[in-house]
C-alpha cells in the first residue's frame, strides 16, 4: 500500500542522514598522523585511505576496509605500497623504503584511477611540515584551527 510505502521511505532517508552524519568528512588536506584515527575500527567514524598523496573516504565500502575487512590493512593510511605490490601485510621499513618499480607506479596509478571512481576524494595528503600555516582542519570538528 501507498501508506506502507511512505513509511518504507522515510526509514531510508533517516537511515541515510544517520550514515551521512557518522561519515561524511570536510574536503581538506589530512595529515598522515590523522589517518590512523579512521582505521575502521571505529564503527561510527569515517574509514580514510590515502593513495599517492591523495585521501578517500571508503566508508561506503565499510565491509571491505572495517574492522575485520578484507582491506583493513588500507584502512588508516598510505596504502600506496601496500597496492603497489598487490600486499594485504605490510612490508617492514626497508621493504617499504626501496622505490617503487615503474611497473608497480602504473599500478598505483590504477588504483588511483579506481579509488576516484568509486570513493569520495576529500584532498591530499600532507605531513606535518606542510601544514605549519595552520590550514589542516581540527580533528573532531573539522573547522579550521
Amino acid at each position: 500500500s501507498k501508506a506502507w510505502h511512505n513509511v518504507q521511505l522515510r526509514i531510508a532517508q533517516r537511515r541515510y542522514q544517520e550514515w551521512l552524519r557518522k561519515y561524511t568528512l570536510p574536503k581538506r588536506d589530512y595529515l598522515i598522523s590523522e589517518l590512523s584515527h579512521y582505521d575502521g575500527r571505529d564503527p561510527e567514524r569515517a574509514i580514510l585511505v590515502a593513495v599517492k598523496g591523495k585521501v578517500f573516504n571508503v566508508s561506503a565500502g565499510a565491509n571491505f576496509y572495517g574492522s575485520g575487512g578484507p582491506y583493513n590493512v588500507f584502512a588508516g593510511r598510505d596504502a600506496t605500497w601496500l597496492l603497489a605490490k598487490g600486499e594485504l601485510e605490510l612490508g617492514t621499513a626497508e621493504e617499504m623504503a626501496v622505490p617503487l618499480t615503474e611497473a608497480e607506479q602504473h599500478a598505483v596509478d590504477d588504483w588511483v584511477n579506481h579509488y576516484e571512481y568509486k570513493y569520495e576524494l576529500l584532498g591530499s595528503l600532507v605531513s606535518a611540515d606542510d601544514s605549519v600555516d595552520g590550514s589542516v582542519s581540527n580533528l573532531d570538528t573539522g573547522h579550521q584551527t
